[in-house]
C-alpha cells in the first residue's frame, strides 16, 4: 500500500480504487485525516434573506448603535458608561 513489499503469506493489491479506498481508511484511522463537511439547506428557504425577521434585526442592530453611541457620549464627558468602569480611549470626532 505504501510502496513497501507485503508481509510474507499475503497478496499485493493491484486494483487501483481498492488501494486508494484502503489508503484512505488508513489516514482516517490512523492519521486522523478527516474530511470537511458542509451543511447546505435540503429545502427551500422561507423566503429572500431580507424578508426572514427584518424587523428583529433592525431592532438589534438599532440598540447595538444606542449602547456604542452611549458609551462613545459618556467617554466624551467623563462619565462611566453604564456597562462598566471609565476607559481613557481617545476616538477622534
Amino acid at each position: 500500500m505504501l510502496g513497501t513489499p507485503p508481509p510474507a503469506g499475503t497478496v499485493a493489491i493491484h486494483d487501483e480504487q481498492s488501494r486508494t479506498s484502503l489508503l484512505q481508511f488508513f489516514a482516517r484511522t490512523k492519521l486522523g485525516w478527516t474530511e470537511t463537511v458542509v451543511d447546505r439547506p435540503k429545502e427551500h428557504v422561507r423566503g429572500p434573506i431580507e424578508d426572514q425577521d427584518m424587523e428583529k434585526t433592525r431592532q438589534k442592530l438599532s440598540d447595538k448603535i444606542d449602547r456604542v453611541r452611549q458609551r462613545l457620549n459618556a467617554g466624551k464627558t467623563g462619565e462611566p458608561s453604564e456597562g462598566g468602569a471609565r476607559e481613557d480611549h481617545q476616538f477622534a470626532a
